[in-house]
């Protein structure tokens, strides 16, 4: 839904990509237009937009810069993402289809 933040790879040898932003542009477009064709046989298409998720291997620098930024002021816990594919797959999501589901900590609130 957004671009990357150039800010949170200050201080460290990480590089933004430019592929990565264009990658996420195709599919949520990828998304909304299969829900629009697989509409008429009752096939539903959303997609989970995660925001940083915790993993062990982060630069430490960049946690820090992305927890300053992201309103909850962390990384995102692999059962969070986990939760909310859970609730698109049950029948509480049943009449939602080419959905982007923000699971981001707040991120594109900013």
């Amino acid at each position: 839904m957004v671009g990357q933040d150039l800010s949170l790879y200050l201080g460290t040898k990480m590089k933004e990509s430019m592929s990565y932003s264009v990658i996420k542009g195709g599919i949520n477009n990828l998304t909304r237009q299969m829900a629009l064709y697989y509409g008429k046989y009752n096939i539903k298409v959303n997609a989970i937009c995660p925001g940083g998720v915790s993993d062990i291997n982060h630069n430490k620098i960049f946690i820090k810069n992305y927890n300053r930024k992201v309103p909850l002021k962390k990384l995102a816990k692999n059962t969070e993402i986990a939760s909310a594919i859970l609730f698109l797959a049950s029948d509480a999501s049943s009449y939602m289809t080419g959905s982007m589901l923000m699971v981001d900590g707040g991120w594109t609130a900013i």
